[in-house]
């Protein structure tokens, strides 16, 4: 069952006595988003994320990760399994973009919201859109509340023929997919796109890497001109694992199966 919760509370009304969150006005504030599986699937990443982008973003008394912990159990009480998603905002404001002069003194706001886990996907088809990512280095890798590109990336592909996009900065350089991160076998060799100036760095493109189940992956600046002879492909995130690519672009590619390492992340 879908709720909310704000600052460790379930919320049945909001109280704009301190003005409207920064994260509403100005999307001043960043998420993650993760599996509940009678525990917060992978949870260190989660937690390291939340704490590198308040620490980047220069967030102010964020919540404990206990408190998160405590009101994330709450919240999914009596779920098997559920997506959980976690916003942490500057705080509530005025209209200005300064934040300093804030009558809360920048006291973080937080938010926990519960959904349904999707349909797995056993497998998608991608393609491109014309839809850029602006290059920021500042905020590359982070996942912020700033997510308009992805929107309308969202409702270009709602007209074409795939279920995930091939997603690009303004130079034309591959980045990610529309909904996770990209990855590609050539021959014996693992590729993921470079994250320097645009994109999410996701938790299970770090988990991956991290772990080494594929191997010394090459992360790198690919044209998407260039991005071809692909034999073996995948998207992935912290909800849905892995998902295997059938098709880039209508052609199908040489070996459209999962990597078996990779089944053990697979979303049920």
């Amino acid at each position: 069952m879908a709720a909310l919760w704000v600052n460790g509370q379930a919320a049945t009304t909001l109280s704009l006595d301190d003005g409207l969150d920064r994260g509403l006005q100005f999307a001043d504030g960043h998420f993650t988003t993760m599996r509940w599986q009678q525990h917060p699937l992978w949870w260190d990443y989660h937690w390291r994320r939340l704490c590198a982008a308040n620490q980047r973003l220069a967030i102010q008394q964020p919540p404990s990760e206990q408190q998160l912990l405590d009101t994330i159990a709450e919240a999914t009480q009596g779920q098997q399994q559920a997506v959980v998603k976690v916003i942490i905002t500057r705080g509530c404001g005025g209209r200005g973009y300064a934040s300093n002069g804030m009558a809360n003194a920048e006291r973080a706001q937080w938010y926990i919201s519960t959904a349904a886990l999707p349909a797995k996907q056993v497998s998608i088809d991608i393609g491109e859109v014309t839809t850029r990512l602006a290059k920021q280095p500042l905020f590359a890798g982070l996942k912020t509340l700033a997510r308009l590109e992805q929107v309308m990336i969202q409702r270009e592909l709602a007209q074409l023929p795939w279920q995930d996009a091939l997603v690009c900065d303004t130079d034309g350089y591959l980045v990610e997919a529309a909904a996770g991160n990209l990855f590609w076998q050539q021959g014996s060799q693992w590729f993921t796109p470079c994250l320097a100036e645009a994109g999410i760095d996701g938790v299970a493109r770090q988990l991956i890497l991290n772990q080494g189940w594929l191997g010394d992956v090459k992360q790198v600046r690919i044209a998407l001109k260039d991005f071809k002879d692909v034999d073996n492909a995948f998207i992935c995130n912290s909800v849905r694992g892995a998902v295997p690519v059938n098709k880039i672009n209508g052609k199908v590619v040489s070996f459209p199966e999962l990597p078996a390492v990779l089944q053990q992340i697979v979303a049920p």
